[in-house]
């Protein structure tokens, strides 16, 4: 049932996105979502199986209806956390430029949402079904009549038993293990894991540091994918392929200044393959004296900075009015050479110059050579983007009125993404950090656990880009991705830790840890085994993307998981005051009530030390 609602939450999730949303164009990135549903899909349903059997094992546990009803009103908050905190990080996506990360941002996160919404409604109702009508006791059990085992129950037994030990070994050491090593050596664990994440950060951001992609090539397989191996190895060998920065096969940058068509972008930011009209400048006008002779002195201002490349002779694709006065104009209206095709050689749509429209210039296009070489490296393409442009706005504002409205513009389209990436990655982190902090505190409506919540997902985003860094990632647009969305997926096992020390009904704060530990320390675990499981079968795949995803996946949870369990919670012990400490209500009497009632916070208290 797990798998056909998470295969029901992408099929539901493509409909509202194609039909719904009306979004034409579906990228390759979107497969990504598979890959993340495999691994989180199913954590929602290890903390409600958790309340169930919780549920069950009180006395006067009711009806099965009022099974499902207590069931839900403990979990469907927690479950509506995570679920939310993961959808926003996706959602938080959409403030990037480019497309692809904005169509991958609305898919992901409106499965997430689906998801959400098969599992508090079919799964309850799956579960009340297996118990009312398929939940038969003849396997294990010997017939009633006969006393004889049946076949069932001879092929059932020894798997009966490896469940039943599996579960008491858990249960062993999720509420007795695992607190007592928490909560016994919290010094060491709070010192190791801070010293960890203040190192991590030297590593992000000081040495080796977190780089832009180097490369404009987009690698789409692994490095051992014999069309990778061409573009990255072999190709290199080639002269016709040799484009390394101190190759003087590099093409200059040109300087491009346009007239007559405002730099905005009119095409659809969801589908790259709808472009948009262009939208004319109407207070353009090139046929007056006044902007033909300010034209004729702009190009001679440009020729003497120090970013253009001076090329002796007559360039065709210099200053088109330059060549009209001094060459076309000067010639006889007859030649003795006839030359019929002249027109079509010094005038195309490929090359700069006028451009019309029913007669008329609509927009002019001057294009010289500047003396900086085509590179990757982005602070120098910054540098000279900036400085060219300074000039260019300075010179606009000594035009005549129907002149000012000129841009510059060049080959940027690798630079742009990764002013995309620099600019778009920050602002969606903002965003999904501030919607995380957000729900955590309106969630748990204390102000300690909301810090400390969001100090333990910051250690845990610094240490897994620390770990990408190590392992020689660059900020691209799938690290872009991955480093938004690990906010969202980073919080869901301290939101349930968070929630269950909220809800704890000890006064001290180490039964507190205690008791939130034995209840979801299980689920917590099963989710982050299972979403590392998911991640670990991406390995063997020779797409990059996925690879890489699963990679990230890995190490998330494995980071998640540790700080959670062994960071958060003991950000209490050593500091604050006991009970409801910085909360703006106390707990529900009735979840008090409840949970005083369970027996796992009574297992916990030998290996506690006394306060």
């Amino acid at each position: 049932m797990t798998f056909l609602a998470i295969f029901w939450a992408l099929v539901t999730a493509y409909f509202l996105y194609t039909f719904v949303f009306e979004i034409g164009f579906f990228p390759y990135m979107n497969m990504i979502t598979v890959v993340v549903m495999i691994g989180i899909g199913a954590d929602d349903l290890y903390i409600y199986c958790k309340v169930w059997h919780l549920a069950k094992s009180e006395k006067n546990n009711g009806v099965l209806e009022k099974l499902i009803s207590d069931t839900l009103r403990h979990s469907v908050l927690s479950m509506l956390v995570t679920s939310l905190t993961t959808a926003a990080a996706f959602f938080a996506n959409f403030v990037s430029d480019i497309t692809a990360i904005r169509c991958f941002s609305i898919y992901a996160g409106t499965t997430v949402v689906c998801n959400f919404v098969l599992t508090v409604t079919w799964m309850p109702a799956s579960i009340m079904l297996f118990e009312k009508w398929c939940n038969f006791h003849f396997c294990r059990n010997a017939d009633v009549y006969t006393g004889e085992f049946s076949i069932c129950y001879c092929l059932c037994k020894v798997p009966h038993k490896v469940y039943y030990l599996v579960c008491d070994w858990s249960r062993i050491f999720f509420e007795q293990i695992l607190p007592c090593l928490v909560i016994k050596l919290r010094y060491l664990w709070l010192l190791m894991y801070g010293c960890l994440g203040i190192c991590s950060v030297i590593v992000i951001f000081y040495y080796p540091r977190l780089k832009l992609p180097s490369t404009r090539k987009f690698q789409m397989f692994s490095d051992d994918h014999l069309l990778e191996r061409y573009d990255f190895h072999v190709g290199t060998m080639f002269g016709f392929e040799m484009t390394s920065d101190d190759d003087d096969s590099n093409p200059n940058l040109p300087i491009t200044i346009v007239w007559g068509v405002h730099a905005t972008d009119g095409g659809d930011y969801l589908d790259p393959n709808k472009k948009g009209p262009l939208y004319f400048d109407d207070g353009f006008d090139l046929t007056t004296g006044e902007a033909q002779r300010w034209l004729l002195e702009f190009c001679r201002r440009l020729r003497r900075t120090d970013f253009y490349l001076n090329v002796p002779g007559m360039q065709l694709t210099n200053c088109f009015l330059e060549n009209f006065v001094k060459h076309y104009m000067k010639r006889q209206c007859s030649s003795d050479n006839p030359s019929d095709s002249t027109p079509g050689v010094h005038y195309s749509k490929y090359s700069p110059g006028p451009r019309f429209n029913n007669g008329h210039i609509s927009a002019f296009v001057v294009q010289f050579q500047s003396n900086e070489r085509y590179t990757h490296d982005y602070q120098h393409v910054q540098s000279f983007y900036r400085r060219v442009n300074r000039w260019v706005t300075e010179e606009m504002l000594r035009a005549p009125a129907e002149m000012r409205n000129g841009w510059f513009v060049s080959h940027l389209d690798f630079f742009d993404l990764q002013q995309s990436l620099v600019v778009g990655t920050p602002l969606a982190l903002g965003v999904s950090l501030a919607v995380v902090s957000v729900v955590a505190f309106f969630t748990t409506l204390n102000v300690l656990i909301s810090l400390y919540a969001i100090a333990t997902i910051a250690c845990v985003i610094v240490v897994t880009l620390a770990s990408l860094v190590l392992l020689g990632w660059e900020l691209n647009v799938l690290e872009s991705v991955v480093i938004t969305v690990a906010i969202g997926m980073a919080i869901d096992y301290t939101l349930h830790y968070g929630v269950a020390y909220r809800l704890s009904p000890d006064l001290d704060r180490e039964m507190r840890v205690a008791s939130s530990l034995s209840r979801m320390g299980s689920p917590v675990a099963m989710a982050a085994v299972t979403t590392f499981s998911a991640g670990l079968f991406m390995m063997p795949s020779t797409v990059l993307a996925y690879r890489k995803f699963g990679t990230f996946l890995m190490l998330l949870v494995s980071v998640s998981w540790v700080y959670s369990t062994f960071f958060f919670q003991l950000c209490f012990a050593p500091s604050g005051r006991k009970g409801g400490s910085g909360s703006f209500t106390g707990p529900p009497r009735t979840a008090v009530r409840e949970v005083r009632a369970s027996t796992w916070t009574r297992r916990c208290t030998p290996f506690l030390s006394p306060r």
